[in-house]
């Protein structure tokens, strides 16, 4: 007999059981009290992390396994994000998100690293000029969680505002790939630069074709048997983001001349897209969007138990700065930048108000940056207070945005339908 039918004929639960079911009653307890004071409930799920987790009772004794099922929910959000991508609507927009896309990153970074530098002079603060980068790539990226969410709830992922932000939203993580794969090496050489892009098309390349044929076969053969439709589905998700997530090591251990690098969430969105043409794709959404608000979960109380504490009032400050500067960097960059691709005004600036929150990608590059002794846990506690800020503010971004894609509707009814613009 092995431990674990040992432990569970003694009566008691494998220590990962009994993580998860605190885990999911904490967040159950604070996500009602959020509700009832009319908040978002990832603050909620983010205050029960915080409660349980190294900062608070200790309740959890692996916050490693709850980690790795956060992980679990960020491939399962991009592998759905990829199944509902309108291809039609992003050709259509394509000059906009080319620019946009393209520039959005990094002429936010040279901007806020260039605020911050100034700021801190002004101010007296001895803050490093790593520090002050790290602090500007956090204002470079928007939530996907909470952008999809929210796009979802009020039924815009398929109009053209909702494909602004989500082609901004896969612009930015590729972005992110390219930083991640330079922070190990600040003086990569252009094959390192080139890694994660090549690696992306290459995970396309083997993806696709198998995708659309064999796995899109299946899901039409098995339309009667939803379970095993959606089984398949998850299936392919997890293989595409095994292969890009191991892609890097194995191109080493071949001794390629370029280390490719994707990541697992890059391969679950391919694999997403493998099948956004098929017959059943919506279904396949229906079908496993209750597994991925599951998961989401626990990327939300995860980074409550990641919370660095005690929080000085010095954090704070610095945090509410960084918020200011978040959501100034998305209307004097993201916004003209769609401009300049043809966008009209206001629903510009309705996609710079809808994404003017930090990133869980931008939480990700600060721990690396952490643990490759770049940054103190000082600049950790900035931005994931800032993440818990913009999270809070969310719904007040929500009504913004649609009262400036409300206008834009009203002054070019023609480029739009009423769908896409429902408030």
């Amino acid at each position: 007999m092995s431990l674990a039918s040992a432990m569970l004929a003694a009566g008691a639960l494998p220590p990962l059981v009994h993580d998860l079911a605190i885990c999911l009653c904490a967040a159950v307890v604070f996500a009602v009290i959020c509700e009832y004071l009319r908040l978002p409930h990832a603050l909620g799920f983010i205050a029960a992390g915080l409660t349980i987790g190294p900062p608070g009772l200790m309740l959890v004794s692996s916050p490693e396994d709850i980690q790795i099922m956060a992980d679990l929910g960020i491939v399962m959000l991009l592998f759905l994000i990829g199944i509902e991508l309108d291809f039609e609507a992003l050709v259509r927009r394509g000059r906009a998100l080319l620019i946009a896309g393209a520039l959005q990153v990094p002429l936010t970074i040279g901007a806020a690293l260039v605020l911050w530098l100034l700021i801190a002079r002004g101010a007296g603060w001895s803050l490093s000029a790593t520090e002050a980068l790290y602090l500007a790539m956090a204002c470079a990226f928007s939530s996907t969680l909470l952008v999809v969410k929210s796009l979802e709830s009020r039924g815009r992922m398929h109009g053209i505002f909702g494909t602004l932000c989500i082609g901004l939203l896969l612009a930015q993580d590729l972005w992110a790939l390219l930083i991640l794969a330079l922070q190990p090496a600040p003086s990569a050489d252009l094959a390192t630069l080139a890694a994660p892009l090549v690696g992306t098309a290459v995970v396309t390349l083997l993806a696709f074709e198998p995708g659309r044929r064999i796995i899109g076969g299946l899901v039409a053969r098995f339309h009667r048997s939803p379970e095993l439709m959606g089984l398949t589905a998850v299936g392919w998700c997890l293989v595409c983001a095994v292969v890009a997530g191991g892609l890097e090591d194995l191109t080493r251990s071949a001794s390629s001349p370029i280390p490719l690098s994707s990541g697992a969430g890059m391969g679950a969105f391919v694999a997403g897209v493998t099948l956004a043409s098929l017959p059943k794709a919506r279904e396949i959404v229906h079908r496993l969007i209750g597994l991925r608000d599951f998961l989401i979960v626990f990327f939300f109380v995860s980074l409550g138990m990641a919370i660095p504490w005690p929080i000085e009032t010095s954090h704070l400050l610095v945090a509410a700065l960084l918020v200011a500067l978040v959501s100034t960097m998305r209307f004097i960059v993201a916004a003209p930048l769609l401009r300049l691709g043809g966008t009209q005004r206001l629903l510009a600036a309705a996609v710079a108000a809808q994404m003017a929150q930090l990133s869980e990608l931008g939480l990700v590059i600060t721990y690396v940056g952490h643990d490759l002794g770049h940054v103190g846990v000082e600049v950790i506690t900035v931005v994931v207070l800032g993440f818990v800020i913009t999270s809070a503010l969310m719904p007040w971004l929500d009504t913004l945005a649609s009262r400036l894609n409300g206008n834009y509707a009203e002054v070019a009814p023609a480029e739009v339908t009423p769908a896409e613009v429902t408030p």
